[in-house]
C-alpha cells in the first residue's frame, strides 16, 4: 500500500512538472506574441528612430548582377528584421522570417545562383530555418566574415567578382568591399550604407531577397537581350 502511494504521488508530482512547463512555454508565446505585434506597430509608424536610404541602384552594378554565380547573405538585420523575442526556456530565443524571402532563395538556387548564409547568427531557430531551405550551416557564428568569404570562395572555386553578398550590418562592409556586388537593405547601418554598391527598396526582414532575386532575374534577362 504504501508503494502505491508513492507512486501516486510521484505520478502527481510528474504531472505538476510537465503542467507547470507547458504554462511557462504558454505564458512565453503569448509574450511574444505581444511584442511581435507591438513591434510591428511601431515599425509602420516609423517610431523607431531610423532613417531608411533612398534605394541607389547604379546601372553597372545592376549589369553586373548577370554575371554572378554565388549570393551570400546575412541573417540578422536582412532576412530578419534584426530583432529576437524570448518565447519562454522551452522555446528559447525566437525570430521571424519572410516565406516570400525563402521562396526567392529557393528559385535562385534553381536558376543555378548558389546560396550561401553568410552570418553571426548561431542559434537553433536560424540553423533549422537554414536546413530547411537545403542552405549549407557551415558559415553561421562566424566572427570574422572575411575569413570566412575566403573559405566559401575556394569551397566553390569562384572568384570574388562573381559573389554578390547582401546584408545590413557594419560587418558587413568589409564584405561589400571585397566581392563583385555589395547590396544593403534600406535599413542597413550607415557603415554598410557607404560601402554597398546597390541600396534596396526594401528594408530588413520586408522580402529584401526576393527584391535581389528580382533584380538579378532582370540584369540575366537584360544580358540576354543584349547579344
Amino acid at each position: 500500500m504504501h508503494g502505491d502511494a508513492r507512486l501516486v504521488r510521484v505520478g502527481i508530482a510528474s504531472t505538476s512538472a510537465q503542467t507547470l512547463s507547458l504554462h511557462s512555454r504558454a505564458t512565453g508565446l503569448a509574450r511574444f506574441t505581444c511584442e511581435l505585434a507591438a513591434w510591428d506597430f511601431l515599425r509602420g509608424r516609423g517610431a523607431l528612430g531610423y532613417s531608411p536610404a533612398m534605394p541607389s541602384q547604379p546601372s553597372a552594378a545592376r549589369g553586373q548582377l548577370a554575371g554572378i554565380e554565388l549570393l551570400t547573405f546575412d541573417i540578422d538585420g536582412t532576412l530578419t528584421d534584426a530583432t529576437t523575442w524570448w518565447a519562454g526556456e522551452g522555446v528559447g530565443w525566437v525570430q521571424r522570417y519572410s516565406v516570400r524571402d525563402g521562396e526567392a532563395l529557393l528559385r535562385l538556387a534553381r536558376s543555378g545562383v548558389q546560396v550561401v548564409p553568410l552570418s553571426r547568427n548561431a542559434t537553433e531557430v536560424a540553423r533549422r530555418r537554414m536546413e530547411h531551405l537545403r542552405c549549407s550551416t557551415r558559415w553561421l557564428g562566424v566572427a570574422d566574415k572575411l575569413g570566412a568569404l575566403d573559405e566559401i570562395l575556394t569551397a566553390h572555386s569562384l572568384a570574388p567578382e562573381r559573389v554578390v553578398h547582401i546584408g545590413d550590418g557594419l560587418d558587413d562592409a568589409p564584405v561589400f568591399e571585397r566581392v563583385g556586388v555589395g547590396v544593403a537593405v534600406a535599413d542597413a547601418h550607415p557603415g554598410a550604407l557607404a560601402a554597398a554598391r546597390l541600396v534596396l527598396r526594401s528594408r530588413g526582414g520586408e522580402r529584401a531577397i526576393e527584391e535581389l532575386e528580382q533584380l538579378i532575374a532582370a540584369a540575366r534577362t537584360g544580358s540576354e537581350a543584349g547579344r
